[in-house]
């Protein structure tokens, strides 16, 4: 797992925010990092050096026991869709429908596991964070980019994806929406959201983590 991330740019403070964001979540260990904390230095001939130092929310040993598990139903989801990104999304929003739910408790909703992979895919129970970085490396594991979007939905912090389908459009998926908003069948506009359905998500390009 990445240890330092360490680059040198000659970009605004707020670019440079969104560069640290780039560098920092463009691999799988993305969907492990729970914090992230960086440092910038100005040298003499203009340029920043800039160190990031991610923080994971288990130990190396720990998550590659989770993939092992994680894997085989995401391999399964993969293989039940027609190989397409938009197929993808579809199946892996059916299996976390099924086999997982949203954890209303404030207490353990704090639990690291609901915001990433464990929590979707092995305790079965998960937050926005978990559902949307599930979907993610759904798309990821099969060789396609998806982004792990964060803002604000309804006036709460939430998190959602955006990603290319096969005829080169941009789509907005919101998994969470589409699995939790209905407790009997699965609301499938929000795994293809509309302008105004995607407009009630306030994001900036800063906090959209490209995980692949």
């Amino acid at each position: 797992m990445q240890e330092t991330i360490q680059f040198t740019c000659n970009i605004t403070q707020t670019e440079r925010i969104a560069e640290v964001l780039r560098r920092a979540y463009t691999s799988v260990e993305c969907f492990w990092v729970s914090k992230l904390q960086w440092m910038h230095t100005e040298t003499e001939n203009g340029t920043v050096e800039c160190s990031v130092i991610p923080q994971y929310s288990m130990s190396r040993e720990e998550r590659d026991h989770a993939l092992l598990i994680i894997n085989k139903h995401v391999n399964y989801i993969i293989q039940k869709s027609d190989g397409t990104p938009e197929s993808i999304m579809h199946e892996a929003a059916e299996w976390l429908f099924a086999h997982a739910e949203y954890d209303h408790d404030e207490q353990t909703q704090l639990l690291k596991s609901r915001a990433n992979l464990v929590g979707a895919f092995i305790d079965g129970k998960a937050v926005c964070a978990g559902y949307s970085r599930a979907a993610a490396y759904c798309l990821l594991r099969a060789g396609y980019s998806a982004a792990y979007c964060v803002g604000e939905a309804g006036g709460v912090c939430h998190a959602w994806n955006a990603y290319v389908d096969s005829t080169g459009r941009l789509v907005f998926a919101d998994v969470t929406y589409a699995v939790t908003a209905n407790d009997d069948l699965m609301v499938e506009n929000f795994l293809d959201m509309e302008a105004e359905t995607v407009s009630t998500r306030i994001t900036d390009s800063e906090d959209w983590y490209f995980a692949g």
